[in-house]
């Protein structure tokens, strides 16, 4: 049996070869399969879910109108402060994580209090659970009666967050930059840069541009 030409024009399709008809006739099929089997799981759960015994109560509790009406404004408000909380957060984490980063990446004997505190820093803050942090900076610290705004559990609240999100955010930085391979450093001081030189026009635009992926997982983490 002769093999099919994929390769010759089409006479049904002007201006496509035969392959490029072959290849539309699949994606339209898994499209169409893919919407079918969406909509029979959809139908499935509409007609079956409210014929279960406990649905009235599941009803009542999730999915009330009326208490949905009561409640937005204030979940709207919460989410805008949510939101407000991450906007002002989110750079003092990454600022934060840098600066532990770095010290945890200092290699002078001189620097080694620098690297013992980053590695404390990152092993407290990350093994210590984020709720028992905000707990205890979050209303721990406005408890103590500060005066106004020091009182904040608002203020404070942040405060747990970047500490404990600081620490993630450094162990991210710090396994970007021990990914950039010696030989760039080695480049950069036969040209005479300095270590920090190096650092900040060698070093750390290539590793925060490979850990942008891991670290914008723990900022939705953050935000959520």
């Amino acid at each position: 049996m002769a093999q099919t030409d994929l390769k010759g024009p089409d006479a049904s399709a002007p201006g496509l070869t035969r392959r490029q008809v072959y290849e539309a006739q699949i994606r339209r099929r898994s499209m169409m399969v893919a919407a079918t089997s969406t909509g029979a799981v959809l139908l499935a759960l509409i007609v079956f879910i409210p014929l279960a015994p406990g649905w009235e109560g599941v009803k009542k509790s999730f999915f009330n109108a009326d208490v949905f009406a009561r409640t937005f404004p204030g979940l709207l408000e919460a989410f805008l402060l949510d939101v407000a909380i991450f906007a002002w957060s989110a750079p003092l984490i990454f600022l934060l994580g840098l600066l532990v980063a770095l010290c945890r990446d200092a290699q002078s004997p001189a620097l080694y209090p620098l690297r013992l505190f980053g590695i404390l820093y990152t092993d407290v803050f990350r093994g210590v659970p984020v709720i028992l942090v905000i707990y205890l900076i979050g209303f721990g610290i406005p408890g103590l009666g500060l005066p106004r705004p020091w009182n904040s559990p608002y203020i404070w609240g942040t405060v747990a967050l970047v500490l404990t999100y600081a620490a993630y955010v450094a162990e991210v930085l710090r396994s970007g930059i021990e990914s950039i391979h010696q030989s760039q450093r080695s480049a950069a001081a036969s040209l005479g840069l300095s270590h920090s030189d190096t650092m900040r026009f060698v070093v750390l635009p290539q590793a925060i541009r490979r850990v942008v992926p891991a670290n914008m997982n723990l900022f939705i983490a953050l935000q959520k």
